[in-house]
C-alpha cells in the first residue's frame, strides 16, 4: 500500500476515534494535550512505521513505544507521561474498528514497552527524527577580513591583490 493510502486509512481511523465515547471520553479527561499527542502518534504510524492496522504486530508496536516515538519527542511535551496510555487506547479501538484479533498483543506491547519508552524519553543522546537541524554556526577564528588588510597568508600584500582573488 502506497505511503499516501496508510495515512488516509490511520486519519480515517483517527477520525472515528475521536468521535467515538471512548476518544472523546480520552481527550476530555486529559486535556487538550491529548490531542497533540495523538497527531504525533498518528504522524509516526502513518511516516515512520507506513504500515497498516493489519501489518502490525507486537514487534512493531514495541518499536513504536521505545524506538520511533521518542525519537519525535523533545521529552518535555505536556503530553509525554499519558502517550503510552493514548497508544493503548487508540490501538485497542483500531483493533475493534478494523476487526482485528490482536488486542491482546497490542495492549501487551505496550504494557511491556513502558519502561522502555520512559528510559528513551532521558537519553538526551537518543536518535532524533525530523524537526530542526540543530548545527553549530560558522564561527570564524579572527575578525573579518577586509579586502585592504595585509593578506595572511604573508606575502605582505593587500588581500585584494594576493588570495582575495583579483590577483
Amino acid at each position: 500500500m502506497a505511503d499516501g493510502a496508510v495515512r488516509r486509512r490511520w486519519v480515517l481511523i483517527q477520525a472515528a476515534f475521536l468521535e467515538s465515547a471512548a476518544g472523546r471520553s480520552f481527550i476530555a479527561a486529559r486535556g487538550a494535550s491529548a490531542r497533540d499527542g495523538l497527531a504525533l502518534l498518528l504522524a509516526t504510524l502513518s511516516e515512520d512505521l507506513a504500515e497498516t492496522p493489519e501489518g502490525l504486530d507486537g514487534e512493531k508496536v514495541r518499536e513504536l513505544m521505545e524506538r520511533m516515538l521518542p525519537a519525535r519527542m523533545e521529552g518535555r511535551e505536556p503530553f509525554a507521561q499519558l502517550l503510552p496510555d493514548l497508544v493503548e487506547e487508540f490501538l485497542t479501538f483500531t483493533a475493534a474498528e478494523c476487526g482485528l484479533a490482536c488486542t491482546f498483543e497490542w495492549v501487551h506491547a505496550v504494557g511491556a514497552s513502558r519502561d522502555g519508552y520512559t528510559a528513551a524519553l532521558r537519553d538526551s543522546a537518543r536518535p532524533r527524527h525530523g524537526g530542526k537541524a540543530r548545527f553549530a554556526p560558522d564561527v570564524r577564528p579572527s575578525a573579518k577580513l577586509g579586502r585592504n588588510d595585509p593578506c595572511p597568508c604573508g606575502s605582505g600584500r593587500k588581500y585584494k591583490k594576493c588570495c582575495g582573488g583579483a590577483g
